[in-house]
């Protein structure tokens, strides 16, 4: 059991995250985690710059505390 375990850990963590952008809204697909933060963190930031004023974490997968991090870095660059 911990093998099939393991296997669907590593599964999970090559999810690749990226954000779909519609309008004043962007969505995060995948996990919202540390492996992926840097990557979302700039996109985000670029929809928010172009626009975005929505975040919609409905398809978020997983998250841990680095998704918090993002968050707060999104709406800092909302109010710049």
């Amino acid at each position: 059991h911990l093998a099939d375990q393991e296997r669907w850990w590593r599964g999970r963590r090559r999810q690749q995250a990226m954000i779909e952008r519609a309008g004043d809204r962007f969505t995060v697909v995948g996990p919202m985690v540390i492996a992926s933060a840097t990557g979302l963190k700039t996109a985000g930031e670029s929809a928010i710059a172009s626009g975005a004023r929505f975040v919609d974490l409905a398809r978020v997968t997983e998250a841990d505390s680095a998704a918090v991090a993002m968050l707060l870095a999104w709406v800092r660059a909302a109010q710049e």
